[in-house]
């Protein structure tokens, strides 16, 4: 990126971090008793944002800013604006993340771990679970034929819902992180929503999409949130990453299908179709297309989910888990769908592809970070 570009768009994020400042400041009840500091940003990775009070700068880092997650920098803004207040209007004497920080943190539902992001400092190793699925994974991804890719799904799935059973019986107090996936978009395409729902659905965490903002484009658009025990969010990322990436490709190879790509738009059902697109049939196919694949794999799951509690693996709802999803997100906002035409050609085309997706979702045992990882 050309200097000039670079910093033309970290003004841009240096404004909007200043107007996230006033949201906050308003949400907390602190307008018009705290001052906006002066924003910068700064380099390195090891300390994400940093609050100084002699020169009263608030600064980030600009690899949180520019590459990961912006609601991670949300999260970051929001715990350095808890150092500001300690400081600027309760004149605390503690140490810097003592007990009257904590306070004002627990009190805002802001995160008071060092790093600043939900979960960060509460990570453990990958536990048996996840490695053992993690080996199911590399068997049915190294050329395995379709009946063993099928029985390593299926084993895949109980051994979590075994694991997650499992937990609730032992009553222990759970550790939830959160984890944004995906980068920002301007319109929840179905099939995202799809996965999303698939997730909450299948994966034992919670979902939710967030305003976002794209610095590195300069518009605003949503990111999807999940939250949960640290090895579901590990599975859940898994299967996202997964699915996003298995269904864009089957769409590109059916592109490639002479016979497939031949059935144009005029030959589809006009009541069924968009034929308004200036891109021809194309935005409805693919629409379609990717909306059936994903469907076409949540077919597969529920039925692993009909057989598993016939054998008796019934898993009752996360009441600890929502209440920890309730407490960051007091004002949920249901939204519909994108909506859109619906062929069902299209759709049985994806379906078709997405029942026979052989490789079975699961967490990789390689994580290290609560958050991306990327």
């Amino acid at each position: 990126m050309a200097e000039s570009s670079r910093l033309k768009f970290e003004q841009i994020a240096l404004r909007e971090l200043e107007k996230s400042w006033h949201f906050w400041a308003k949400s907390f009840g602190w307008k018009g008793r705290l001052s906006p500091p002066a924003f910068k940003l700064h380099d390195g990775r090891e300390q994400l944002g940093r609050w100084r009070v002699a020169t009263r700068e608030l600064s980030l880092s600009r690899h949180l800013v520019f590459e990961r997650a912006w609601n991670e920098t949300l999260e970051v803004l929001k715990h350095e604006m808890a150092h500001q207040f300690c400081d600027e209007i309760l004149h605390h004497d503690d140490e810097p993340h003592g007990k009257t920080f904590q306070a004002v943190c627990h009190q805002h539902q802001i995160d008071a771990a060092p790093r600043g992001i939900p979960g960060a400092t509460q990570i453990d190793a990958p536990n048996h679970i996840v490695e053992k699925i993690r080996r199911l994974l590399d068997l049915a991804s190294g050329g395995a034929n379709v009946f063993e890719c099928e029985r390593a799904a299926a084993v895949a799935h109980q051994l979590m819902t075994k694991y997650n059973i499992e937990l609730r019986e032992k009553n222990a107090k759970q550790n939830y992180v959160v984890r944004y996936l995906g980068r920002p978009v301007g319109r929840i395409q179905d099939y995202l929503g799809e996965i999303a729902h698939l997730l909450q659905k299948h994966y034992f965490v919670e979902i939710i999409w967030m305003p976002a903002f794209n610095p590195n484009s300069g518009r605003q658009g949503l990111e999807l949130e999940i939250s949960g025990t640290p090895a579901n969010v590990d599975v859940a990322e898994y299967v996202h990453d997964f699915l996003t990436r298995e269904a864009l490709a089957a769409w590109e190879r059916a592109r490639a299908n002479k016979n497939f790509d031949n059935i144009r738009e005029d030959q589809l059902d006009a009541a069924d179709c968009d034929t308004t697109s200036k891109r021809g049939y194309t935005l409805s196919a693919r629409a379609n297309f990717l909306r059936g694949f994903i469907a076409g794999f949540r077919s597969t799951l529920q039925q692993a989910r009909v057989e598993e509690e016939k054998a008796g693996l019934v898993l009752v709802r996360d009441a600890a888990l929502e209440d920890f999803y309730k407490k960051r997100h007091p004002k949920v906002v249901m939204m519909g769908g994108s909506g859109g035409s619906r062929n069902s050609l299209w759709s049985t085309q994806g379906f078709a592809q997405g029942k026979t997706l052989n490789v079975p979702p699961a967490a990789s045992a390689a994580k290290t970070t609560p958050l991306l990882g990327k």
